[in-house]
């Protein structure tokens, strides 16, 4: 159907360049690459046959129309007592919409990750390379009565986030269940890589929780920072949360 709307950013896209790169180049020495896709950030336009698997609704799936609920989901989200005021029931109706149509999009994108993992499998030194993925933040559909993500929260819906690190030959898996924040990830890179970690780095090596080891326990903080003035270079605003131990502030 030529009316429903797919991703202009198939991530499908990034990882086959990423394959076309390492072939072309012939790499054989140590490399390091960062590969960044836009799904499943909104818009949520997987593509058949994922697009239905959840819910089987074409309403705002046409590409003119995916967008056309934002003033509806901002005005609730602006409102000082959102939390607490019952949600409209079509409001509720929408959410739940956009919940499953994201659900489908993290499928597609997970297949395409799956699909990438396996030609990686297909070349040599693959055996010898650490895969790791994470995101930049996650989606808010239910906590709060908050939907999506921007200022000014910063919801666990938001902020939990996946942090996967597939060491060479490694075949199982496990949760660790620690707190831990993406600026830890250059330091577990360069220990992996058996690269001493400059002093000047705020985050740790998370090495030893690969290891079942402890690390001691370590306030957590992400920020969100809010444009300015334009004529204003200097940032002033922007929300702050912190973690420790069980307690978030």
């Amino acid at each position: 159907d030529k009316k429903v709307f797919t991703t202009e950013f198939p991530p499908e896209l990034a990882f086959n360049k990423f394959l076309e790169v390492l072939d072309k180049n012939k790499i054989r020495e140590p490399f390091f690459a960062w590969i960044h896709v836009l799904p499943p950030h909104g818009p949520y336009a997987p593509t058949k046959p994922f697009a239905g698997t959840f819910n089987s609704s074409w309403e705002l799936r046409e590409k003119n129309k995916m967008y056309s609920y934002n003033p509806e989901i901002n005005k609730h989200n602006n409102e000082i007592d959102s939390d607490i005021l019952p949600l409209p029931e079509k409001l509720t109706r929408l959410i739940k919409l956009l919940a499953d149509y994201y659900d489908e999009f993290i499928s597609y994108t997970d297949r395409q990750f799956k699909n990438f993992i396996g030609e990686l499998q297909k070349r040599k030194g693959f055996n010898n390379t650490v895969n790791i993925v994470s995101a930049d933040h996650g989606e808010s559909f239910y906590e709060h009565n908050y939907f999506q993500h921007g200022p000014p929260h910063l919801y666990e819906q938001v902020t939990n986030i996946p942090l996967i690190i597939m060491e060479p030959g490694q075949n199982g898996g496990r949760i660790i269940n620690n707190i831990v924040e993406q600026i830890d990830i250059p330091a577990t890179i360069l220990d992996l890589a058996n690269i001493p970690v400059p002093s000047w780095m705020e985050g740790r090596s998370l090495v030893p929780l690969l290891r079942d080891k402890e690390l001691p326990e370590k306030t957590a903080i992400a920020v969100s920072l809010y444009k300015n003035n334009p004529a204003d270079p200097i940032t002033t605003k922007g929300t702050i949360a912190v973690w420790e131990g069980d307690y978030k502030l």
